[in-house]
C-alpha cells in the first residue's frame, strides 16, 4: 500500500458523549493505516500501543494521544451504564495574556530556589508534569521536538522526560555574562563550551540540577539560561 500522509492541525473544545453503545456481539473490520502522522508540521513517532486505522475510508486516530500532542486535555469517566460514559476533550484556557511568563529573578537567593528544582520568578518546576503545566499556563505557542517533545510559551521553553514531566526550561534572557555574575558569584564553569557550540557560557551547580548561561560571546547583551536535572 503506497504510504500517505496524514496531517492534523485544528483546536477542540468539546465533550464526545459515548451515545452508541458497544456490545460484544458488535464488530468492525479494520485495517492498520501506514500513514506518517504530522501534527502542526511536526512529525510523530507513534507509540507501539498506538497506530492509525482505516475503517470505510476514514481514518482513526488515538484519542488521547493526538490530543495530548495538541495541548488538550483528555478525559475518560465511566458511568453505570454503557451511554453514561464521556469522553472529554478541553482545549485549556489562555486566561491571561503572553506577559504572565516573566523572566526569572537573579538574586542571591537563585541558587538556593534552583536546587529545589525551582527558577525564581516562573511557576513552572522541574519535574511538573505535563498535565499540571497545561492547566496553569493553557495551549503553547509552539509544540514541537528537538531531541525531545517541547512546549514554547512565549521566551519559555519546556523539555519533556519520556514519562512526560519538566526535565528542561530554557528562557532568553536581556542579561550580559557581567551581571550575572555580579549577582551570582563566581561560576563553577566559566569560558568557552565544550559541548561543541561556539557559546560563551556560565555554569553553576545548584544541588542535583544546573544552570547554563549561555551566550554568543563574552561580550553579548544577551543570552539564554538553561535549567536542568540531569537525571
Amino acid at each position: 500500500m503506497r504510504k500517505r500522509m496524514f496531517a492534523l492541525g485544528l483546536t477542540v473544545g468539546i465533550a464526545l458523549t459515548s451515545t452508541t453503545a458497544v456490545f460484544a456481539a458488535d464488530f468492525v473490520k479494520a485495517y492498520l493505516y501506514p500513514v506518517k502522522l504530522v501534527i502542526n508540521g511536526q512529525a510523530q513517532n507513534m507509540p507501539p500501543s498506538s497506530g492509525v486505522l482505516n475503517y470505510n475510508n476514514q481514518a482513526y486516530v488515538p484519542l488521547r494521544f493526538v490530543g495530548e500532542k495538541l495541548g488538550v486535555k483528555v478525559g475518560y469517566e465511566e458511568g453505570a451504564k454503557v451511554e453514561d460514559t464521556e469522553t472529554t476533550l478541553d482545549t485549556p484556557s489562555r486566561g491571561k495574556d503572553p506577559e504572565r511568563i516573566h523572566p526569572p529573578v537573579l538574586d542571591q537567593d537563585f541558587i538556593a530556589q534552583a536546587s529545589k528544582g525551582k527558577l525564581k520568578g516562573i511557576e513552572i518546576e522541574l519535574n511538573t508534569p505535563k498535565r499540571e503545566l497545561l492547566k496553569k499556563w493553557g495551549v503553547p505557542d509552539e509544540i514541537g521536538e528537538v531531541h525531545s517533545e517541547f512546549y514554547r510559551y512565549g521566551n519559555v521553553t519546556l523539555y519533556f522526560s519520556a514519562d512526560d514531566v519538566v526535565r528542561v526550561i530554557d528562557v532568553k534572557l536581556d542579561l550580559a555574562p557581567a551581571q550575572v555574575r555580579s549577582v551570582m558569584g563566581k561560576a563553577d564553569y566559566d569560558g568557552m563550551s565544550e559541548g561543541g557550540y561556539e557559546e560563551y557560557m556560565l555554569g553553576y551547580q545548584a544541588g542535583v540540577n544546573y544552570l547554563y548561561f549561555t551566550f554568543q560571546a563574552e561580550n553579548s547583551t544577551n543570552g539564554k539560561l538553561r535549567f536542568k536535572n540531569p537525571m
